[in-house]
């Protein structure tokens, strides 16, 4: 899909709880959409927020917990309004991205309020995360 696609790992370990993730990830990725905007190198944007998550044996593993993607299209049709609509409502975001992924365990402790009418999607339905797991090796 991309010719020249410029993927940014976010450190979402800084954040509190999966809420926080949701919430304050659409924040920390548009700086970069803000500043690369004019780009005309770039095709499009992927954000990956990793953090770590204890898996069923105990253990602390690093994950992609969350990921979204910007196509420069996209980017090109935002306007100056999108970042506080993003602040105040993290659903736009997601709305408006050509592609997104939340971890499951995730996106099943948002409660209905915090994400709105956005469905879940499994990783294997959007193929631009296609040499990306949840596990990080």
């Amino acid at each position: 899909m991309f010719l020249h696609a410029l993927r940014v790992n976010i450190d979402a370990n800084s954040y509190s709880n999966e809420l926080d993730i949701f919430k304050y990830f659409p924040d920390d990725t548009f700086s970069f959409i803000d500043k690369l905007k004019n780009n005309k190198n770039i095709d499009g944007l992927i954000f990956v927020g990793q953090a770590h998550l204890i898996n069923e044996n105990g253990d602390v593993d690093l994950n992609n917990v969350i990921m979204s993607y910007f196509t420069a299209p996209t980017i090109s049709n935002l306007g100056k309004a999108f970042y506080p609509m993003i602040l105040s409502n993290p659903q736009t975001y997601y709305n408006k991205a050509d592609g997104y992924q939340i971890h499951p365990s995730i996106y099943s402790k948002l409660d209905s309020d915090e994400r709105g009418t956005l469905p879940f999607i499994k990783l294997s339905d959007n193929k631009i995360f296609d040499d990306l797991s949840w596990k990080i090796k």
